[in-house]
């Protein structure tokens, strides 16, 4: 279960550090579709978590945010905590 928990960390990391938070104000069509498509990745792979690994989730997606914009800007793009609940 750890190994699996740490992979997925590690998966969704190394995306969310690839996706461009500014993909949906390009004029760039392959750049716009490249985000929304890695936006949709990042998504699936939350969704398919339990609670506590979509809490380990937001943090990692927070974390990583807060480091590529200005800090003023940064919680446009963070993600809430989930509300309680199994999945």
């Amino acid at each position: 279960m750890t190994i699996q928990i740490d992979n997925t960390l590690a998966q969704f990391a190394s995306l969310a550090i690839k996706h461009d938070l500014t993909h949906a104000y390009s004029d760039d069509h392959k750049a716009w579709s490249e985000g929304v498509r890695q936006l949709a990745e990042l998504r699936a792979i939350y969704e398919a978590q339990d609670l506590s690994t979509k809490r380990l989730l937001v943090d990692v997606w927070n974390t990583i945010v807060s480091t590529k914009v200005n800090p003023s800007e940064a919680a446009q793009w963070f993600w809430s905590e989930p509300e309680g609940g199994s999945k």
